[in-house]
């Protein structure tokens, strides 16, 4: 009689637990085909301090920031690499160590910054060539221990870089072998899950407890000490353990509630009907939900309810897992779960999903999966009762909850093969009116639930036509719109409670009436198929106005079909036609428009809700839209967020009492909860993931340092970014700035990247920030320095190289010329000097010669005369001197043109003074010759001596001259013929003399011949 009823209690559970409503939940693949994983086969998963998801696969380590997976794979030969490409165990620590457990049984910690491999070998490493399952645990006092599946328990020794066997951290029963480990921080004890049973240690009084030795009275170790072949033991943060054994071919779930010391006792596969299963795992989520999961088994434990609900899915293949296998679970800063398979990674979130699917059922009613029910109205009413009429499905019924109600007595007839067009609760009595196309009645039905009766409408007026719309005014009175463009009003006044009378034909509009809807003033407004909005006034039974595309400009319509309407503010109606929202200023009719232009998605816009903090959704043919019209932002979801089937249907949403949003699609409804889209804290700020240089990665050492350099030739970057928000990584939008580059904030496009083909030389600031759904930016901005180096010739140090020269260049000018300034000083003051002694002895022989003159003057007067004409002769000789030396030193003579000006005044001088024919010629060259002070006034003077040479007493009367310059030479040459030769006279050979002196003094070649009444003059310098 016992396990009589024990057997009918469970079959009771068991059907209960089937008939509740199981949720659903879309998830994100990463695969090796479509998201960039190694290997399908994942095996360990953990996140660091900046919120990288870490993944320890079959084929290497890989890293993920929410766009882009980075692998890293063991190197034969460099020990700084991972030990294996399997791997098997990941676990960080307090200080930010990534722990590694290789299929090679190597340990070690990898440098998430550096990605460098430290190796830590262990002590008396059992030399197994296969793998020896091993587990990191670290204590509260941050001592890192890693312990074999049934062996030795070690700690790492950070002075010695190893770990060293820890036999003093608990000794277990005799040939008791550990399986796991866990930390329990509400009681501040360790659990250890053995093969023998359950061991529960203290480590602060060394006491241990166990099956027939429960020294501490732990009332656990207690309630399941038969229990043997534990696999692994989990601590709740609600207070609860949870474990399972591994006794083929039963696993069983035990769980225990400290809270209450109430414990359960789970079969997964005789509960969730399984053939084959195997428990490999739970996972406690920080809320504590506990999941289960194992080979061919994924399900979530109901602690209130003491079942197990299995993680199901209708979605497409694409967002629902499918897999042998759940390796590993794990929870992310922002509770997303992170499932492991052998088919890949899938990611959800149960609690902040923001779409939920609800289908149309019916209860004890069994409903293919294929078999979809068209939603055509929507209705729920005070008592928070849902009603949804269907395409030939007829009436279904559900709680606040939307758990699915038998229908009332009287509309159970209102299923198969009906169609329930449009539902309205009549507020003022209560009564719900039905549009219904019955095969054998059709018509409008009124059910009134507080008598539980139902009524046929009896009257002509709609002439057959279908009603598609009802709406209600402030009055109380009902309107209708019908298939044949009927606008029809129940006044319940006339009507005077019968549902037979009161009604009148108000307007009748060519096509079909697509929506009725009354605004907050109590005006009707109706939506025609021909894209015509009409607004009645429920008073005056009259159209006051009509909104086309044809009307004037500030008044017209953007779109030619109309699809849905609501009221947005006091002053502000919304008209969704075709993509775009006309607002309507129902104070002075005007229109302003959004479109795609201004962000809206390119879709079609076919119903309108507006949510309890003034967030427009927009149900669209292909996805969901979220409008903050007061900050102009969109969000556009689609499958990818949770929405399996994304083809809305027209004017087909409710907003439930609760606030959520209700739409129905193509194939079911879809459930919003608004409040888990509201983004009313700042978005977390984006790090910089990556940066290629020229389509290759750049050592993350320069991220680090957040300063990167290039050169003027190579400076075609690309920079990855993320706020390593995995649940909100596709709603976020980022906005990068160069700055010195880019004037604005840039949207970035789907690639999550800022790419720069080309950065001209100079210094930059590279800035990039988040902003959420609502509007709301990052509170801080990722930034990175980047310095483009110009080329050489473009750099301080080569314009200070070409200022020092310039300079240097300069002074040498200077240098030199104060040099030359010298010189010619120096020159000048020889040549005075040489004056001052000229005139000094020619002074002294006047002085005697004036002497002679005036002794010989009474005596020999003819002696007296030649003295005095000697003093006449040397006096005109110094004034010549004095002439010359004084040019010489006029600095405005300074070049050879002046030179051959003097020479040739010179020579009109001997021409006149002389019976003598002279003629000079000079070659053009001549003028461009540069000769110093100097040598201007030797080759003068050597000029002017050679002259008087050939003219001494007129013995020559003709008298060639000729300078020329070729090859740096200077040449001067004098030619005379006479048929007298030179007598060899006193002037003569000073003369004479005076040439060679000159040639002397300009090192110069002189030549002087005479031969056959001819003499030459040949002088030849460098010049």
């Amino acid at each position: 009689m016992k396990r009589f009823c024990t057997a009918i209690l469970l079959l009771l559970f068991y059907t209960v637990a089937l008939a509740q409503h199981r949720k659903e939940y879309i998830f994100t693949n990463y695969s090796t085909s479509n998201g960039g994983l190694a290997t399908n086969l994942i095996t360990h998963i953990a996140q660091d301090e900046k919120g990288y998801m870490w993944f320890a696969t079959y084929n290497g380590l890989q890293r993920f920031d929410g766009n882009k997976f980075m692998t890293f794979r063991n190197i034969p030969g460099n020990n700084k690499t991972i030990p294996h490409n399997y791997i098997q165990a990941l676990f960080f620590d307090k200080r930010h160590r990534l722990w590694l457990a290789g299929n090679n049984n190597t340990i070690g910690y990898f440098n998430t910054t550096q990605f460098t491999f430290q190796e830590a070998p262990l002590q008396n490493a059992n030399s197994a060539k296969s793998y020896i399952p091993k587990y990191f645990l670290e204590t509260p006092e941050g001592q890192v221990l890693l312990y074999e599946e049934k062996g030795a328990i070690y700690r790492f020794d950070d002075k010695a870089t190893r770990f060293v066997l820890n036999k003093d951290f608990v000794k277990l029963p005799f040939n008791w072998k550990q399986n796991h480990i866990s930390w329990d921080s509400i009681i501040k004890k360790y659990w250890i899950a053995c093969d023998s049973g359950l061991v529960l240690y203290n480590p602060a009084n060394k006491l241990i407890s166990y099956r027939n030795h429960n020294v501490e009275k732990d009332p656990v170790i207690n309630r399941f000490e038969t229990i043997k072949g534990i696999g692994k033991l989990y601590v709740g943060a609600n207070n609860t353990i949870s474990f399972y054994n591994i006794n083929y071919p039963f696993y069983l779930l035990f769980y225990y509630n400290r809270n209450n010391n109430t414990a359960t006792v789970e079969n997964p596969g005789q509960q969730l009907g399984l053939k084959f299963y195997e428990i490999q795992g739970l996972f406690h989520q920080k809320n504590g939900q506990l999941w289960v999961h194992g080979v061919k088994l994924f399900a979530q434990w109901l602690a209130e309810k003491g079942t197990l609900l299995p993680v199901s899915s209708f979605y497409n293949a694409e967002y629902k897992i499918k897999s042998n296998f759940v390796n590993y679970i794990f929870e992310d800063r922002e509770s997303n779960l992170w499932v492991a398979t052998d088919n890949g990674l899938f990611v959800f979130n149960p609690d902040a999903q923001l779409f939920d699917v609800r289908r149309l059922e019916r209860p004890q009613e069994k409903k293919r999966d294929d078999e979809d029910v068209l939603t055509m109205s929507l209705l729920q009413t005070k008592d928070e009762k849902l009603f949804v009429g269907s395409w030939k499905s007829g009436l279904f019924l559900f709680d606040k909850d939307f758990n699915a109600l038998t229908l009332p007595l009287p509309l159970q007839r209102l299923k198969k093969d009906i169609t329930i067009w449009n539902i309205r609760e009549h507020a003022p009595t209560g009564k719900i009116w039905l549009s219904v196309d019955d095969p054998r009645n059709k018509g409008l039905l009124v059910y009134d639930p507080q008598k539980g009766t139902i009524q046929w409408v009896n009257t002509s007026l709609f002439e057959g036509s279908t009603v598609r719309n009802i709406t209600e005014d402030k009055d109380g009175n009902l309107w209708f719109g019908t298939l044949e463009g009927h606008i029809i009003k129940w006044n319940q006044q006339l009507a005077k409670s019968d549902i037979n009378k009161g009604f009148e034909l108000i307007a009748n509009e060519p096509g079909r009436i697509r929506k009725l809807y009354t605004d907050w003033e109590g005006f009707i407004w109706v939506v025609t198929i021909k894209g015509e909005l009409l607004k009645l006034d429920p008073k005056k039974n009259s159209v006051v106005r009509n909104f086309s595309k044809q009307t004037g400009k500030d008044y017209q319509l953007l779109g030619t079909d109309i699809f849905d309407v609501m009221q947005y503010n006091d002053s502000i109606l919304i008209a969704a036609a075709d993509a775009n929202l006309n607002l309507i200023n129902i104070k002075n009719n005007k229109i302003t428009h959004l479109s795609s232009e201004d962000g809206l998605p390119a879709n079609t816009i076919v119903s309108i809700l507006k949510d309890q903090r003034g967030i427009i959704w927009l149900g669209l043919l292909g996805g969901i839209c979220r409008v903050n019209l007061e900050k102009k932002t969109f969000t556009t979801y689609d499958r990818k967020d949770g929405i399996p089937y994304d083809n809305f249907l027209t004017a087909k949403a409710l907003q439930l009492n609760n606030g959520q949003l209700l739409f129905s699609t193509t194939e079911g409804q879809l459930l919003i909860d608004p409040s888990k889209a509201v983004q009313a804290t700042r978005p977390m700020s984006p790090l910089i993931t990556s940066f290629y240089l020229a389509n290759k990665p750049l050592s993350i050492d320069s991220l680090l340092k957040n300063e990167v350099k290039l050169n003027y030739d190579n400076s075609s970057i690309a920079i990855g970014f993320s706020n390593l928000s995995f649940s909100k990584q596709r709603t976020l939008r980022y906005y990068y700035k160069m700055e010195g580059l880019d004037k604005d904030w840039v949207q970035v496009d789907v690639t999550k990247q800022a790419q720069y083909n080309y950065i001209q030389p100079g210094t930059y600031t590279f800035y990039v920030k988040t902003v959420n759904e609502d509007g709301l930016s990052s509170k801080e901005s990722a930034e990175l320095h980047i310095e483009v180096k110009p080329p050489f010739w473009k750099t301080g140090l080569f314009y200070a190289i070409l200022t020092l020269l310039g300079l240097l260049i300069l002074f040498l000018v200077d240098k030199e010329r104060i040099k030359r300034l010298r010189i010619v000083q120096q020159m000048r003051s020889q040549i005075a000097g040489d004056l001052h002694k000229d005139i000094h002895v020619t002074l002294n022989d006047i002085n005697i010669l004036s002497a002679m003159a005036k002794i010989k003057a009474d005596k020999d007067i003819d002696r007296s005369k030649g003295y005095i004409d000697s003093i006449s002769n040397k006096s005109q000789d110094m004034m010549e001197s004095i002439k010359d030396i004084l040019w010489t030193l006029e600095p405005e003579n300074d070049s050879m043109e002046k030179m051959l000006l003097r020479m040739q005044e010179y020579v009109y001088g001997v021409k006149n003074s002389n019976k003598a024919e002279v003629e000079l010629h000079n070659s053009r060259s001549v003028k461009k010759v540069i000769l110093d002070m100097r040598c201007r006034h030797e080759l003068l003077l050597f000029f002017k001596y050679a002259l008087s040479f050939l003219i001494q007493k007129n013995l020559y009367p003709t008298i060639h001259i000729t300078l020329n310059y070729e090859k740096g030479k200077l040449q001067l040459q004098f030619k005379s013929r006479s048929t007298h030769m030179p007598d060899g006279t006193l002037n003569t050979r000073l003369a004479q003399d005076e040439m060679n002196k000159r040639a002397e003094a300009l090192n110069a070649d002189l030549r002087i011949e005479n031969e056959d009444h001819q003499i030459g003059i040949w002088l030849e310098l460098d010049a």
